[in-house]
């Protein structure tokens, strides 16, 4: 069976392993090149069941699904059926790939009891982060920053970008553009002041057969104030002690502002060299009327998934609540 996230995990159809993130995230790869992405985070089957349909709403090919025991003792098995292959190799004095000898010690680390969070499996994607991208240009190296200046300017990107942080702001995701999260943050030798951008490194290019357009991937924040959309709002509001950041949808100032504030992050990123005085842009004119454009029609995106999943009769409190206020955007 071929490794994707539709597919249970099964040890015999593991072929080779990468690890992308240290004690983080994995490339499987099968026999037929077939591959699935594997990370261990602190998010729950609740959660994900409430995030899933919203982003798909504006990503139809992004979903996480949490790992089954099976899948997980699936695993265990790959691992000690390296380890005797491993073995094998050494005693006949042969090679094995240092990479992939660590990605496997690591894996066997992270799946003992140290580590009691859950794994999730994602479509295994071809993509960069804005980050990498930063660093490698402070290295000399422009080409990535310069693809995803290109990818966010293309007809439709900057409006991608928007529709992901509608989803963000629906499913509480504090973990990428979050309005009021002003910081500072150092990348390859650089300090940039940022009005909005929580974690630099979410924000993706991913490469597509059709050329290369904004990931949605990271889209669940195990620390967001507002994880279950079901939670009755006054409920979770006064939990969070905060409104629920999806009210931002519907209100046109905050979301042209906050729509400013990113284009501002953005252009903080692909100039890091750039003078206080300098007037040029990387990003074209118009970039955050398109983001907030895209904010639009990601939010209407998301109000045609809930009315195709909860008509007429499964509505539940929180959720109804949080379809009357997107309705007004």
């Amino acid at each position: 069976m071929s490794l994707s996230v539709n597919n249970p995990i099964v040890a015999n159809d593991i072929e080779k392993i990468k690890m992308f993130k240290d004690l983080k995230v994995w490339l499987l790869v099968g026999f037929n090149n077939d591959k699935v992405v594997i990370k261990k985070d602190a998010v729950h089957a609740p959660q994900i069941k409430s995030a899933n349909p919203v982003i798909k709403a504006i990503a139809p090919n992004s979903k996480l699904k949490i790992l089954t025991p099976a899948e997980t003792m699936a695993l265990n098995q790959f691992v000690a059926a390296y380890e005797t292959w491993s073995r094998e190799y050494h005693a006949m004095g042969l090679d094995i790939d240092p990479d992939e000898d660590q990605a496997v010690r690591d894996l066997k680390e992270v799946l003992g009891p140290r580590f009691p969070e859950p794994f999730v499996k994602m479509e295994a994607v071809n993509v960069t982060d804005i980050e990498k991208a930063l660093e490698q240009r402070m290295s000399g190296d422009k080409t990535s920053l310069q693809a995803f200046a290109a990818t966010l300017n293309a007809p439709g990107g900057l409006e991608k970008l928007g529709k992901i942080i509608a989803a963000d702001l629906f499913n509480g995701n504090r973990d990428r553009f979050y309005p009021g999260k002003a910081s500072s943050k150092t990348i390859g030798g650089v300090t940039i002041n940022l009005r909005c951008l929580v974690n630099v490194g979410n924000v993706f290019r991913v490469e597509t057969d059709t050329g290369s357009e904004v990931g949605a991937l990271d889209f669940v924040d195990p620390n967001a104030l507002f994880k279950d959309i079901s939670e009755p709002l006054e409920q979770g509001e006064a939990r969070a002690g905060k409104l629920w950041p999806g009210r931002l949808l519907a209100n046109k100032k905050e979301r042209n502002a906050f729509a400013e504030d990113v284009v501002h992050d953005l252009e903080a990123i692909l100039s890091p060299r750039k003078s206080t005085f300098s007037l040029k842009t990387k990003l074209k004119f118009g970039a955050a009327g398109r983001v907030a454009n895209g904010m639009v029609e990601g939010a209407k995106l998301i109000k045609s998934k809930l009315e195709s999943k909860y008509n007429p009769n499964r509505w539940k409190p929180g959720i109804l609540q949080r379809y009357k206020i997107i309705c007004q955007v």
